[in-house]
């Protein structure tokens, strides 16, 4: 008796390469071969290396990985990968992260800015930084930067609280140092003055720091430089100057610096002027132009302007002018929100009068809907257009005008004619009537905020019993919000949309058409529905019902099997697919496919497909040793006819190492 033992020789494609790894990060050695389901042990220091939550061995076909996680400087050194009596070395090399250049204690004032910085051995490395043992987190208070080896935090505005011991850690090594933060000291406090009509006077204050961040307050609202208020600082020293004193500077005023705080009263004696002309009450529509005019006894004197008790000042929408005895404050273009009283002041006299506006007749166009349903932490957006720029308009909510400056999440654009308010990140309570108002026109629009809703079936899945070759259809009704994404598994496996089966939609409806089954179709149909309320499944069995097999006495005629297109040459790159197509007609036939004479089954590596007189062969991911001949064989009882073509790879390339060693391929 003759035995012939066939031995196929091993090859490496890819080595495993020496690696270099910061301490505490991940390492991982990769092999490739070029078969599959080759036995590969891992070996560090002559032991073999086991599966561990820091050590994990994978074997991917061809594919074979050592990944080391966490790791250490322990385990530095040469790792092996031995396949049969092969064996591939690569070394493992551990690097540590350390501090070169130290940080030290700093000294500030108050309000002024503190920057520790820090240099590493290794670029754009993680680190952390403690405050008092806490981590510090990134906010307008701590910035944190890295530029390459170097790290920097700093404390913007220091004050008392921001004094501690900061620590910079950076891998296993680590650094303190102190931050003293040294209060503000006014030297010469702030005085009262007393000053009448037109003087100029100055408030004068001394600290014991340069350089500080300070601020002015009047009755408790910070005080900008303005041509008739002046602020000055010379070294320690800060001043504030008023020009051209009238009744209205009459107040607190305070110079306030980190924790110090300094604060004195202005007295200021009104002139006796008197109004020989007071200003008048206006009423007039939005757009026009508005004018008050007064006269006072006394010419060329400063007289202030205010409009519900704060001081108006000169812009490009409001202009103020004297004449003399005459003043006049003018608003050539008005808008509603002008409206209000106006007060001048001259000296200790004052004449008031309101101007009233009345709003204008503007077109607001009908909103596409006039109720909106939107999911809750959705994004709401009304819109409204009307018939002119620039209108001034108003938003309400409930009858309640909405603070867009307060409301972060209501935001408010105007594009020309087009005003739309948006809503990010809806929640149940922005449901309600909002009301867009412009002039004397309004428009509204309900808005419905909901919950999100579960999918759920209103009409389950039902058996199925058809005969073959006929269509089979399941339906379900599925509800839910938001969106629903819905799939459909056969016996588990997630199915698409091709030329033998149809995924349907329309509104709640969804269903799986299969335009024609075969017994291999029979099987359990699950429809999965889904969205971030949920998921709902709904199941039904597919039986197929296949005719009587009629005797062979009954039977008519087959026809004989003929080829109409053959199968063609292909070639393919490695670990790309490949496709064998043959047309072939005939009765009652039995379609075989064979690769190097050895017949291929249906597996994931090979799939065999039929629609109508077509038949294909896919191989999914093609290797050298599925190269060769393939054969299409169609049999019946009238005959048999086959072809065959050739499948080449190209740019195949390995590593040789001689081995001898039987292999396990794929199943043919």
């Amino acid at each position: 008796a003759n035995a012939r033992l066939h031995v196929e020789v091993i090859k490496v494609i890819k080595k495993p390469k020496d690696i270099t790894a910061m301490e505490n990060s991940t390492a991982t050695f990769e092999l490739s071969v070029s078969h599959d389901n080759v036995p590969v042990k891992w070996m560090f220091n002559n032991v073999e290396l086991k599966p561990s939550s820091k050590c994990k061995v994978i074997s991917e076909r061809k594919v074979h990985k050592l990944i080391l996680e966490n790791i250490t400087s322990a385990q530095i050194g040469e790792y092996s990968a031995i396949i049969g009596q092969l064996e591939c070395k690569a070394k493992l090399y551990v690097e540590s992260v350390h501090i070169t250049k130290t940080m030290k204690s700093i000294e500030v004032p108050e309000t002024k800015t503190a920057t520790f910085q820090c240099e590493v051995s290794h670029f754009n490395v993680p680190a952390t930084w403690l405050k008092n043992g806490v981590e510090i987190e990134m906010t307008d208070k701590f910035k944190i930067v890295v530029q390459g080896k170097l790290h920097q935090l700093t404390i913007m505005n220091t004050s008392h609280e921001d004094s501690a011991e900061y620590t910079f850690i950076c891998g296993n090594d680590k650094i303190s140092a102190t931050l003293t933060v040294k209060p503000i000291l006014i030297t010469s406090m702030l005085k009262d003055m007393n000053a009448q009509e037109k003087d100029t006077i100055t408030f004068e204050v001394t600290v014991n720091f340069e350089g500080i961040t300070y601020k002015w307050l009047k009755n408790g609202k910070e005080i900008k430089s303005t041509e008739r208020t002046l602020l000055r600082t010379k070294q320690s020293n800060h001043t504030l100057s008023i020009r051209n004193v009238h009744f209205g500077d009459a107040a607190e005023y305070s110079f306030v610096a980190g924790s110090a705080s300094s604060a004195a009263t202005l007295y200021v004696t009104a002139r006796q002027i008197e109004f020989r002309k007071h200003i008048k009450d206006i009423k007039i529509t939005e757009k026009k132009k508005a004018t008050f005019e007064c006269e006072v006894s006394e010419p060329n004197i400063t007289l202030q302007w205010m409009k519900n008790g704060e001081e108006i000042q000169p812009s490009d929408r409001i202009k103020i002018h004297n004449e003399k005895f005459v003043h006049r404050l003018t608003i050539p273009v008005t808008k509603m929100s002008d409206a209000g009283q106006y007060t001048a002041v001259a000296g200790g006299s004052i004449s008031t009068a309101n101007l009233y506006m009345e709003a204008r007749h503007i077109l607001i166009s009908k909103p596409i809907f006039t109720d909106i349903q939107i999911i809750e932490k959705k994004r709401a957006v009304i819109e409204f257009e009307v018939n002119e720029d620039e209108v001034e308009a108003q938003w309400l909510k409930d009858g309640i005008e909405i603070n867009f400056q307060v409301e972060e999440r209501y935001r408010y654009i105007i594009q020309r004619r087009v005003h739309r308010m948006t809503i990010t990140e809806t929640r149940v309570s922005d449901s309600g009537e909002y009301v867009f108002v412009a002039g004397k026109n309004r428009s509204t629009v309900t808005l419905h905020i909901n919950a999100p809703d579960p999918p759920s079936f209103n009409m389950e899945l039902e058996p199925c019993a058809v005969k073959a070759g006929e269509p089979a259809r399941f339906c379900g009704v599925i509800v839910g919000t938001p969106k629903l994404e819905v799939s459909w598994y056969k016996d588990g496996q997630k199915l698409s949309s091709g030329f033998k089966r149809k995924i349907l939609h329309d509104e709640n409806q969804y269903t799986l058409l299969l335009i024609e089954t075969f017994p291999e179709d029979a099987g359990t149909y699950t429809c999965e529905a889904k969205n971030e309320a949920g998921v709902a499944v709904s199941g039904a069995s597919l039986d197929i019902e296949v005719p009587e097999v009629v005797s062979p006495e009954a039977e008519a005629p087959a026809d004989p099997p003929t080829i109409i297109s053959q199968i063609q040459n292909t070639t393919t790159t490695e670990g790309k697919s490949a496709q064998f197509l043959c047309r072939v007609t005939g009765t009652d036939l039995k379609i075989t496919w064979y690769s190097k004479d050895k017949e291929i089954k249906q597996s994931r590596f090979f799939k065999m497909v039929q629609f109508e007189d077509t038949y294909q062969l896919e191989i999914a991911e093609a290797y050298p040793e599925d190269e060769g001949t393939y054969t299409c064989v169609a049999s019946n009882s009238a005959g048999q006819v086959s072809c065959t073509a050739e499948l080449k790879l190209e740019d195949y390339k390995v590593q040789s190492i001689d081995s001898q060693s039987i292999t396990s391929g794929k199943a043919v």
